[in-house]
């Protein structure tokens, strides 16, 4: 685990340097979505996992909420840092599986694109579920488990060396989130599947492949 969440560490570093720039059809996706299960809440405390460059971190900022966003890229914390400079957000760089939290009265908690980068489910959904209060939500938005089967997973091509550089993933299914949410006590709350439309070949020539693929899987627990 350890070694994984430091060899994500460095590729996140390394992706920091155009992470905004790079026009990359999931989180194209998850920004047309995810927003929609959690923007009408305004005024909690929240924990962000896994915030990268900031880009959900700015949405919860519009809505005055008290934030703890943890990465374990440093670079791409600084670049969230500067987004959202005016702000008095708890910004933590650090493996969240290994971190000790104190606080474990979140209203709710998010993770966007994270979850392909954790090995142990049961382990992350436990953690999860300690550092919430009753009745707080978990909102998860995760690449779809059928497109980790083929073979996709977080990559960016270095523009300097002209090279591929792949995260460390896993390809779980949906039955493991489910289970593993279910075994630390979370109940589903909805559960949805979006996929990709005709429209994506507009954004970049390349995504008309993905029309009709399954794109992202957004679930919502709640801790009873």
């Amino acid at each position: 685990m350890r070694q994984t969440c430091n060899e994500n560490s460095l590729f996140y570093d390394a992706w920091a340097k155009t992470y905004d720039e790079d026009i990359n059809s999931t989180i194209y996706v998850d920004e047309l979505h995810f927003q929609k299960f959690w923007g009408n809440l305004e005024n909690k405390k929240v924990l962000e996992i896994g915030c990268g460059s900031g880009r959900n971190t700015q949405k919860l900022v519009k809505s005055n909420h008290h934030i703890t966003a943890i990465d374990i890229s440093q670079k791409m914390l600084e670049k969230a840092k500067l987004k959202t400079i005016k702000n008095d957000i708890n910004f933590i760089c650090g493996d969240f599986i290994n971190l000790e939290i104190e606080d474990n009265d979140f209203d709710f908690a998010i993770i966007s694109l994270v979850l392909e980068h954790i090995e142990d489910l049961n382990l992350f959904f436990t953690k999860v579920f300690s550092n919430l209060k009753s009745e707080a939500s978990l909102f998860i938005s995760e690449i779809h488990p059928q497109r980790m089967q083929n073979g996709s997973g977080a990559r960016f091509i270095d523009k300097e060396k002209n090279i591929e550089i792949r995260a460390k993933s896993f390809a779980h299914k949906e039955e493991d989130f489910e289970t593993a949410a279910k075994a630390a006590g979370f109940q589903i709350v909805q559960k949805s599947v979006f996929y990709g439309t005709s429209k994506l070949a507009n954004i970049h020539i390349d995504w008309s492949k993905y029309n009709c693929m399954p794109m992202i899987l957004v679930y919502e627990f709640i801790k009873p």
